[in-house]
């Protein structure tokens, strides 16, 4: 909240859809996550939002994305104290009936989140679709978008990126979405407060 009181604060959000490489990655200036924090981040029903101000408060999501995909990905700084750490074979442990596949464990990586500037509080999380059985979706181009602007569309529809703001102040976040198509062509487009559409803007 003292980040949201600071009038000389602009809440920034990138999202990153590679379709050829299967990856998305979404990066925020916000907070960022403590080292006490990052020891939760998978355990379900764990939040650290409060739930009558914030949406997102259920604590799934992380677990979600860590055991629903073959990889997540999740940098953090905070304090100036900097976490980086890959998870691998989450899906597969999920759907593993023969205990075949050992329990996936956080391993530590370098720190690189391009977006911000040096010493600047943030969040970027990714996950890779394999393809592997139990995932959903199984590919980035089920869905038909294929550059950014329809993909901005789409996760405005989709997902918390479109905010409904009927009984509490507008949050007004810049948000920047780039899309690698499966050619590598690469393209961008940007929104200033996205929200979910009404009915008669949604786009034919």
């Amino acid at each position: 909240m003292q980040k949201l009181s600071d009038q000389s604060y602009t809440p920034k959000i990138w999202v990153d859809i590679d379709i050829a490489n299967q990856t998305v990655k979404v990066t925020d200036n916000g907070t960022g996550i403590s080292a006490e924090q990052f020891r939760y981040l998978l355990k379900p029903n764990i939040s650290f939002k409060k739930p009558k101000e914030y949406r997102g408060q259920k604590g799934v999501g992380a677990t979600f994305l860590a055991y629903g995909f073959s990889l997540l990905r999740v940098h953090t700084r905070q304090s100036g104290i900097e976490i980086a750490a890959n998870l691998r074979q989450g899906r597969q442990w999920a759907s593993d009936q023969k205990e075949s596949v050992p329990r996936p464990k956080f391993a530590s990586e370098q720190f690189t989140v391009p977006q911000l500037s040096a010493g600047e509080s943030r969040t970027s999380v990714e996950f890779l679709l394999s393809g592997s059985a139990g995932e959903r979706p199984k590919t980035l181009d089920w869905i038909g978008a294929r550059t950014a602007e329809q993909w901005l569309d789409v996760l405005r529809i989709k997902t918390p990126l479109g905010g409904v703001y009927l009984n509490s102040a507008k949050f007004s976040p810049h948000a920047e979405v780039i899309v690698t198509e499966s050619t590598g062509h690469a393209s961008k487009a940007c929104a200033v407060q996205p929200e979910y559409f009404y009915p008669h803007e949604i786009p034919d």
